[in-house]
């Protein structure tokens, strides 16, 4: 989904109790619009609902877990940038893909897998891996780079491991590694449409 409906739907906030605990999420039953030069932030739970929607043209902040049984995108000539920063461990799951333009990983709660991947993500632009490391090796994720997607600040704190997706045929450097050790590896030219990796 590429067109964007220029009315919003309410995002609902939950709150359940629990004795001693108080959980909250942020529950999107709707269609939810990110405008160009806008901020949206959620610090508890987001949780995109099967028939819902996240047209994402301007900057998320997603600060605790992620689920994704809608649709998450963004609106073609538009550049959303989605931010996963957290100071805990950060789940992102879902039965959907999550189709972003730019996302930015930013977590240091863990030296292993400060997110862990259970569902698709896919980058049509910029990954940018400033700190934590995504696992999707043990939690059956895939990080998808689309044609022409780039990542920067790929490190020994900071990658994919587990499976990495490349589509397109342009020269590519994968953002793989394993026991908390960048460990890429490049290809030059592909045959195919599309390729994998996987840091074992």
């Amino acid at each position: 989904m590429k067109t964007i409906n220029k009315y919003t739907q309410i995002v609902m906030l939950g709150t359940l109790l629990v004795p001693g605990i108080l959980l909250a999420q942020t529950v999107n039953t709707g269609e939810l619009s990110i405008s160009p030069n806008t901020q949206f932030s959620t610090v508890s739970d987001l949780d995109n609902k099967n028939g819902a929607s996240i047209i994402n043209d301007g900057e998320a902040f997603i600060y605790a877990h992620f689920n994704n049984d809608g649709v998450v995108d963004f609106t073609n000539g538009e550049e959303g940038l989605t931010r996963f920063e957290g100071t805990a461990v950060q789940q992102l799951s879902g039965g959907n893909i999550s189709y972003f333009y730019d996302v930015l990983f930013n977590n240091a709660s863990s030296n292993t897998a400060s997110f862990e991947l259970s569902s698709e993500i896919s980058v049509d632009n910029e990954a940018n891996f400033d700190e934590g490391i995504v696992q999707d090796d043990t939690h059956g994720g895939l990080f998808i780079f689309e044609d022409g997607a780039t990542h920067v600040g790929t490190y020994d704190g900071s990658h994919v491991d587990g499976l990495v997706q490349k589509n397109g045929n342009d020269s590519f450097t994968y953002p793989i590694g394993d026991q908390q050790f960048f460990r890429y590896a490049a290809i030059s030219c592909l045959l195919y449409t599309s390729d994998a990796a996987d840091e074992e």
